[in-house]
């Protein structure tokens, strides 16, 4: 007795099914594989790395836009409190072991959050030891 046409649809779907989930699986291992190689690279490096939230600082650039600013530089020179309000805005959300050990400092918390705090920090840092 032939298949039903149905039956061939309905397994058709299924398998269709099947593969997507093959697929779906392997690509959370991948991702998860290239997570994991992220990760010992980041914490590994002999060079300091920040990873920042920049966000903040391309919403402020796109009203600049929109308030018709053609010229970065120029605003920048005009208007330099942007640049410390442009600090302000930029969040970071981790550093590694290198990063420390550049800024002195043996607890990563000190360095998360935003870079007016960081610099803030810094400069009393330097004051501390003139």
């Amino acid at each position: 007795m032939p298949p039903k046409p149905r039956l061939l649809e309905v397994l058709g779907h299924v398998g269709t099914q099947l593969g997507r989930a093959v697929e779906r699986e392997r690509a959370a291992r991948a991702l998860d594989a290239s997570q994991k190689r992220f990760e010992n690279i980041f914490r590994l490096a002999p060079v300091g790395i920040w990873e920042e939230d920049l966000s903040q600082v391309l919403v402020a650039l796109r009203a600049l836009k929109a308030q018709g600013v053609t010229d970065l530089r120029r605003h920048i020179a005009e208007h330099p409190e942007f640049l410390r309000q442009a600090a302000g805005m930029v969040r970071v959300l981790d550093v590694n072991q290198a990063a420390l050990r550049m800024a002195g400092i043996s607890d990563k918390r000190a360095l998360l959050g935003t870079l007016d705090r960081i610099f803030e920090m810094q400069s009393m840092i330097c004051s501390a030891r003139s």
